[in-house]
């Protein structure tokens, strides 16, 4: 995936995936979902990868709570790439409270970053609609 290889990363994670729900794996199903995620966002196909993003939240809230706070973070940035602001806004803010309430720096940092380009987003959408003219 990290070379660009989309189409053989997204078999090779498909098969994974298929082979964690075969076995009963859901705590691999959530992080093979999100890697999945991530390989149909890089590639651009948007809409399997919000699918498999809110299927992966939703068995991480169901099944794994302790993975809650990475199924929030790789939605928030899907989301945010998308342009749905306000959605990645409020899963990257629930993200950050778990991960604080982890007490993992690290963990921190990256949601802490990831809310600060989802704010500077907002910022610039707000200022950019406040030069509009208005209409008649």
């Amino acid at each position: 995936m990290c070379l660009g290889h989309h189409e053989e990363a997204r078999t090779i994670l498909r098969q994974s995936l298929d082979l964690a729900a075969a076995i009963g794996n859901t705590r691999a199903v959530v992080a093979t979902g999100l890697n999945l995620g991530d390989a149909h966002r890089y590639a651009g196909d948007v809409q399997a990868a919000d699918v498999l993003y809110r299927s992966a939240l939703n068995t991480a809230r169901s099944r794994h709570p302790e993975l809650v706070d990475f199924a929030l973070q790789h939605t928030g940035k899907h989301l945010m790439e998308r342009g749905d602001l306000a959605g990645a806004q409020a899963h990257l803010q629930e993200a950050m409270r778990l991960r604080i309430a982890k007490g993992d720096a690290g963990l921190v940092e990256s949601t802490q970053a990831a809310l600060a380009r989802v704010e500077l987003l907002i910022g610039q959408a707000d200022a950019s609609a406040a030069d509009r003219p208005a209409p008649y």
